[in-house]
C-alpha cells in the first residue's frame, strides 16, 4: 500500500509447478563483507569453502568462490583501514592519557621505512600515573611479567606488569614454578618426577631442598642435570633459597594469568579500542 510499510495480496497460488531458485541476485560481495565481518576479523583464516557453506546454511541460497573472495577482500580492507587509522592516532592518544591522568608516562617507539618512507610502529609503553602511585603507596616490590598473543590483523604481544600488595626493600628474579613444570615434563615423564620437581620447589629450607635434589637424581639423573643447569639456579624457582627480605613465597605467577582472562574481550580489537577497554577496566577495578 503506498506510504505504507505494509504487503498487499492480490492474488494467491495455490499450487506450484516451478522449481526452486537457489541463486539469489540481491546477495552481493558488499553485503556478505557487511554479514559476515565479524566473523572475517576473528577468524581472518576463515577458508572460502566454510564460508560458502555458512552463507548457504544461514540464507538458504548460494554463492560463487569469486563472490566470496571479494567479500572477503573488502571486509579485510575495512578491517585494516580502522586499524591502520588507529595507528596514526597513537601520539594523541597518549597526548590525551597524560593531560587526563597526571603522571602518566607513555614512551612510542618508531623505526622509520626507507621504502615506504615513513615511520613504522614497533612499541607502546604506558604506565598510568593511579597505578603507579598506588605500587609506590601500598605494593611490594613484586611484579608478575607476563606476555600474551594479541589476535588482531597485524598481531603482536601484549606485556603486562602485575604488582603486589606491601612495600618492602631490595628486589629479585623469579621464575613462574608452572612454565618451567611444564618444560620439564615435556622431557621427563612420571608422577613420581612430577611429584619430586614440585617437593623440590616447595621445600622451604636448604636441607629440605638439598634431600629432595638428591632423591630426584636418584630417580632420574638427566632430570637432576636439567634441573641444575646454570640458566635455572634454585633462588628463582624453590621457596628454600628466596630472599627473605621479600616476604613472599609465590612459586606460580597466577596474578597475570588472572589478568590475561581480565582482559581475554579486548586482543583482537585495534590498539586504541585494546588500550581503552583495559584502562577502564583499570578504573573500575581501582
Amino acid at each position: 500500500m503506498q506510504h505504507e510499510k505494509t504487503l498487499q495480496v492480490k492474488k494467491y497460488e495455490g499450487e506450484h509447478t516451478c522449481g526452486i531458485v537457489w541463486e539469489n541476485p540481491t546477495v552481493k560481495s558488499s553485503w556478505l563483507s557487511a554479514k559476515y565481518m565479524v566473523t572475517l576479523k576473528s577468524n581472518p583464516s576463515w577458508p572460502i569453502s566454510s564460508f560458502m557453506e555458512m552463507v548457504e546454511k544461514d540464507y538458504n541460497t548460494r554463492v560463487s568462490r569469486q563472490q566470496v573472495y571479494r567479500a572477503k577482500e573488502r571486509a579485510f580492507r575495512q578491517i585494516e583501514g580502522i586499524y591502520t587509522e588507529q595507528y596514526s592516532r597513537i601520539w594523541d592518544y597518549c597526548e590525551e592519557l597524560r593531560k587526563t591522568n597526571p603522571g602518566t608516562t607513555t614512551k612510542v617507539q618508531c623505526d622509520f621505512n626507507e621504502q615506504l618512507g615513513h615511520p613504522v610502529f614497533q612499541r607502546l609503553y604506558v604506565c598510568l600515573g593511579a597505578c603507579k602511585a598506588g605500587f609506590i603507596a601500598g605494593c611490594r616490590p613484586i611484579i608478575g611479567l607476563d606476555g600474551y598473543f594479541l589476535k588482531g590483523v597485524y598481531g603482536g604481544h601484549f606485556l603486562a606488569a602485575i604488582a603486589f600488595e606491601q612495600v618492602v626493600p631490595n628486589n629479585e628474579h623469579r621464575f613462574c614454578a608452572r612454565h618451567l613444570f611444564t618444560n620439564f615434563i615435556l622431557q621427563f615423564k612420571g608422577k613420581s618426577l612430577s611429584n619430586k620437581f614440585w617437593d623440590t620447589a616447595k621445600a622451604t629450607i636448604v636441607p629440605q631442598f638439598a634431600r629432595q635434589m638428591e632423591e630426584l637424581k636418584n630417580l632420574d639423573k638427566d632430570a637432576y642435570a636439567w634441573l641444575t643447569k646454570p640458566e635455572k639456579p634454585p633462588r628463582h624457582w624453590s621457596r628454600s633459597h628466596f630472599s627473605t627480605h621479600v616476604k613472599c613465597d609465590m612459586l606460580l605467577n597466577s596474578m597475570c594469568e588472572s589478568f590475561n582472562s581480565f582482559i581475554l574481550a579486548c586482543k583482537d580489537k585495534p590498539i586504541l579500542t585494546m588500550l581503552e577497554i583495559v584502562r577502564c577496566k583499570l578504573m573500575r577495578r581501582i
